[in-house]
């Protein structure tokens, strides 16, 4: 019986570790044609779509809550803008979706228009409340800087650089308002909740350049919808859903409401 060298062995394993390679450079080079990212951003594709996706149903419900949870008078004042957005937002997850399914690069004309959009009612939105009501400029920050980042995320796939991750990473919040610096309000604001007023002051942070070696926040759907229902306690109907926590990628029963 014929014996087998280890140099046979060797040679064998090498040719196999090369048709792996192979395939996996075949698996990944149209990708990297269709999308226009270099191989090294493939892996974050599909992370940026899905953070769009997973955040832009939540910023619907948000603009269509956020005239109940500040003061009477302003009200009136954002509820136009706030109805765009919402509309915005949805119409956006589906041009997404079909950017996803087909990266089609004429969707992402289409994309950026929503973009530039939404920008414009938030800073209205940011003006209009301004600070003299300490609640209600929670609440706005809490809206703005949101869609703030959802925003980024659009930006980052419109210019076909996804984002690095999902958690923390850099975030342009300046180039998110139609490309021009407008921070959020820092007001004077306790919600008695520790971790909602973590989340809000997060927001006012990552309206301005972070300092040096800091990083701006993403925050997941679950700390955005707790801190947002902190803030809508007295209003049942503005509240969201509450994702179950995860671990390991698996939700956790009973976490969710």
């Amino acid at each position: 019986m014929k014996r087998t060298t280890f140099l046979q062995y060797f040679v064998r394993g090498l040719m196999s570790a090369a048709v792996l390679f192979m395939a996996v450079v075949m698996a990944v080079v149209p990708m990297a044609v269709m999308t226009g990212c270099t191989p090294a951003q493939i892996a974050t594709f599909d992370q940026t779509i899905t953070t769009i996706e997973n955040h832009l149903p939540q910023l619907a419900q948000m603009a269509t809550g956020i005239s109940a949870l500040v003061a009477p008078e302003y009200a009136p004042l954002i509820a136009p803008g706030a109805g765009v957005i919402a509309a915005d937002a949805n119409l956006l997850k589906t041009l997404v979706d079909d950017y996803k399914a087909t990266q089609d690069p004429g969707i992402l004309a289409k994309i950026d228009s929503y973009y530039q959009d939404i920008s414009s009612h938030l800073s209205q939105i940011v003006a209009a409340v301004g600070v003299k009501d300490p609640t209600s400029t929670a609440a706005v920050n809490l809206f703005a800087g949101v869609a703030g980042e959802i925003l980024q995320f659009v930006q980052d796939l419109t210019a076909k650089q996804p984002a690095a991750t999902a958690q923390l990473i850099r975030l342009k919040m300046p180039h998110v308002f139609g490309g021009s610096v407008i921070g959020l309000h820092a007001v004077a604001f306790s919600s008695g909740d520790v971790e909602a007023d973590m989340v809000l002051n997060e927001m006012v942070d990552n309206s301005a350049p972070p300092a040096k070696g800091k990083k701006h926040v993403i925050h997941t759907t679950r700390q955005i919808a707790k801190t947002w229902n902190v803030l809508a306690k007295n209003h049942t109907n503005a509240k969201l859903s509450v994702p179950r926590a995860r671990v390991l990628g698996l939700p956790i029963p009973f976490t969710g409401r």
